[in-house]
């Protein structure tokens, strides 16, 4: 019987390179697929946000953005009864005709205080007991993420930091405000992307690194 040939040393080295190239593949090809559900978390919070800031404005009532810190979903719910902020002081011309006020630059910044000072007190007002009912759609039922994305981090302005663990929610009122906010959505925080929300401006905003509080 004859004697059964051998790999040559080229042949080895040539077949330890190609299973290299096959798992840095596989696993590049994971990392991508990791990412593809990150930014799709990422833009199913955001429109979550931006229909919580539409339905407080449509219907004229407080609604509430719920989510948890280690967890996949987001949930809106909207507040029993309906709740306004003053509007904006008007002024009557000598024929009756309402028109808005000039107001001087201090006079708008006092204005948008009283604002932030009302909303307050109705967050406070929530807080106490408020009756809730589900939103009546898909974000009602909760929107849940793909495995394994989840919320890493949420900070709103009740937090000096951010919250890694624990529930949290965001309120928005008719007028077009919430709290200022910050979620981290992803595996883990390296590969995490940051959905930022201006309360006051109702801008939302998507970036592909962590974002802080502090950060500008």
């Amino acid at each position: 019987m004859g004697q059964r040939p051998g790999f040559t040393l080229i042949e080895l080295t040539v077949a330890i390179a190609v299973v290299g190239l096959v798992v840095a593949a596989f696993a590049t090809g994971l990392r991508g697929l990791d990412d593809a559900k990150s930014r799709e978390a990422a833009g199913q919070v955001a429109a979550a946000i931006q229909t919580a800031f539409d339905q407080a404005a449509l219907s004229g009532a407080v609604h509430r953005l719920s989510f948890e810190a280690g967890q996949p979903m987001l949930r809106l719910d909207q507040a029993e009864g309906s709740f306004s902020l003053p509007a904006v002081p008007l002024e009557v011309d000598s024929q009756g005709k309402a028109k808005e006020a000039e107001k001087a630059e201090n006079e708008e910044e006092g204005y948008l205080k009283a604002l932030h000072e009302t909303a307050r007190q109705e967050l406070e007002r929530l807080r106490a007991g408020p009756s809730w009912s589900p939103f009546d759609g898909e974000l009602g039922e909760g929107v849940e993420f793909k495995a394994p994305v989840k919320i890493l981090a949420f900070w709103t302005d009740d937090y000096e930091g951010m919250v890694k663990n624990g529930e949290g929610a965001l309120y928005f009122f008719p007028r077009g405000e919430t709290q200022d906010a910050i979620f981290w959505i992803g595996e883990t925080e390296e590969d995490a992307i940051s959905v930022r929300v201006d309360g006051l401006a109702a801008r939302i905003q998507t970036r592909f690194e962590l974002i802080k509080p502090e950060d500008p």
